[in-house]
């Protein structure tokens, strides 16, 4: 039994976020890494500063401009408790052969770093375990997992629904925004040198003119911008101002009143898609069978082993694609391999051979094989080649998850084009926007089969000695070829002729749908990596040692250049000193 508590760091990372466009710097603000609700989200609706009229006639200086969002430490708890019990019972049915139950069960509140910031509130963890088994000679092991999200959500996305809470959504806000940077300009800037609404535009001579005369844009966009940066300090008081009477205007709820706490509390406690909130149902389990018998016969070591896995995710749709109905997936391995000393014992030959079928994906095959061979008492050479496969996960397969940006979803029956929907690349969308006039030429539309297991065959060699009887050494390198490398490709669902019906004054108008996806995907191209490491002991005398390793481990950039996001995450360089 433990217990732990304790008050978790706040994460106040106020750094712009990498690949977002405005910086730290830009007077309309930008999208901080632990603030969230100030994404850019809408597309180009806070973005005026390609558009002459409104960033250099109506609204100089306004530019592209943020909401205010929410700091973490605003919306979750950083008291930290972790509870865990864990009690077995052992029983030996004779000298050899014995058998096992135990539970292990977990709860505790904390802030986890995913594909968003979550708040883990009350989680619960519960395990039982059976097994009966002989020391080298046979196993039988049954295991239950569950699990209880108890009160968790998403910070991120809470962060965004309190900002919607009054029914302002970000449109409204930023129309208000608008509106009150305009009124506000005009009320604080004068200069008599440069009357920033009098140039006009002529659709019959497809020009702008000033008082009469035509009018060079450029030359007007280089004055306005010297004007603006000798008042930049104005600028960026001004842009204060308009925010908060923004904020004021659209009744922002105040972090540390009694209406934020409800309307947090609200949020919270209904389950995301299925009741508007931010909270996770999540009462997933998982069974699992594995059972192993050893032969061994005088000429060498045979195993042979099975397992059986079921995973029944039950989210009710706040994390997988399981609203309508429930979700089981199911898989199951052989496998069996053989040891052999040969050579008075000077070579060890290994091989292994496994097959593994998962209900939604064909069978899979992944023999192993390694040589061992003592050089000497102390000079040990190993080398190894061998096949490995990796099913999509859960995630892979049935995700469907809002992180604010975009959502998440798993991929088993394919995104885009050839699954009908119009889906487009993120860039040429940007460029789609650019001009004055869309050009539908413009946009990439794409297509994301349904995933595939992921596939790896490697190489390793490997080398272990003794010097002085003082210093331990062991090297070793690999090099990995994978086809159908898992991560991820990002899209956007994208119909510029989405029709909204006014019904009371009769008529049509057109807005644009858009909405970004992250999708699970295989590379189109095989992926290879490399890595080494050394590890060294050097023994002082019989109390005292300093150890050492290093690790170099490399995603090789040719075969990454397609549009896939490489779900690779190990650090290139890696050590530690003792």
């Amino acid at each position: 039994f433990s217990y732990m508590k304790a008050h978790d760091w706040e994460a106040d990372n106020m750094a712009q976020v990498d690949g977002t466009e405005a910086d730290i710097n830009n007077p309309g603000g930008y999208d901080a890494v632990n603030r969230y609700g100030d994404e850019d989200t809408d597309g180009n609706l806070n973005d005026v500063s390609d558009d002459f009229n409104q960033n250099y006639l109506t609204h100089p200086g306004l530019g592209k401009f943020y909401r205010t969002g929410y700091m973490e430490k605003d919306i979750v708890d950083y008291n930290t408790n972790n509870l865990k019990f864990s009690s077995s019972l052992h029983y030996k049915l004779n000298p050899d052969v014995e058998m096992m139950y135990k539970l292990n069960y977990g709860t505790g509140t904390t802030v986890y770093q995913g594909d968003n910031r979550f708040s883990l509130k009350n989680i619960q963890f519960l395990q039982n375990i059976i097994e009966i088994k002989q020391e080298d000679e046979f196993f039988v092991r049954a295991y239950r997992s569950q699990e209880n999200a108890g009160d968790s959500y998403d910070a991120v996305f809470t962060a965004i629904k309190l900002q919607e809470h009054n029914l302002i959504t970000n449109a409204d806000w930023y129309s208000q925004n608008l509106n009150s940077y305009k009124n506000n300009w005009r009320d604080n800037f004068e200069w008599e040198d440069f009357e920033w609404e009098a140039a006009e535009y002529s659709v019959i001579t497809e020009q702008w003119t000033f008082q009469g005369n035509p009018i060079d844009i450029n030359e007007w966009i280089q004055m306005s911008d010297s004007l603006l940066n000798e008042n930049a300090e104005e600028i960026i008081a001004l842009h204060d101002l308009t925010r908060s009477q923004t904020d004021l205007l659209t009744n922002r709820l105040e972090p540390g009143t009694e209406e934020f706490a409800n309307a947090l509390n609200d949020i919270t406690s209904r389950i995301s898609f299925l009741e508007g909130g931010t909270g996770f149902y999540d009462k997933s389990a998982l069974n699992h069978i594995h059972s192993e018998y050893q032969f061994n016969p005088s000429f060498l070591s045979i195993k042979i082993g099975t397992n059986f896995r079921q995973y029944s995710p039950d989210s009710k749709g706040s994390i997988f694609m399981d609203t309508a109905s429930k979700i089981s997936n199911t898989e199951y391995g052989v496998y069996s391999g053989f040891e052999k000393d040969l050579f008075y014992d000077k070579l060890k030959i290994n091989g292994t051979f496994r097959m593994d079928k998962n209900e939604n994906f064909d069978f899979n095959f992944s023999p192993a094989a390694s040589l061992v061979y003592k050089a000497t008492e102390t000079d040990i050479i190993r080398f190894s080649l061998s096949s490995a496969v990796r099913n999509p996960t859960l995630s892979d397969q049935y995700l469907y998850y809002n992180v604010g940006r975009a959502i998440l979803t798993g991929n088993l029956n394919g995104h885009g084009e050839d699954y009908g929907e119009n889906m487009v690349t993120v860039q040429s969308l940007i460029n789609y926007y650019l001009p004055s006039k869309k050009v539908k030429d413009s946009l990439s539309f794409f297509s994301v089969d349904p995933i595939r297991p992921e596939k790896a065959k490697s190489a390793e060699l490997g080398y272990r000695t003794t010097l002085f009887n003082k210093v331990y050494i062991d090297a070793n390198y690999y090099y990995s070829k994978y086809t159908d490398f898992i991560g991820y490709k990002i899209g956007v669902k994208f119909n510029a002729q989405d029709t909204i019906i006014n019904g009371q004054q009769g008529y049509q108008i057109y807005m644009p749908s858009i909405q970004a996806y992250r999708m699970a995907a295989n590379a189109e191209n095989t992926v290879t990596t490399q890595g080494a490491s050394i590890g060294l002991n050097y023994y002082i005398n019989s109390n005292f040692t300093l150890n050492g390793n290093y690790s170099w481990n490399k995603l090789n950039e040719k075969g990454t250049e397609d549009p896939i996001i490489p779900a690779y995450n190990t650090p290139e360089h890696k050590y530690n000193l003792g």
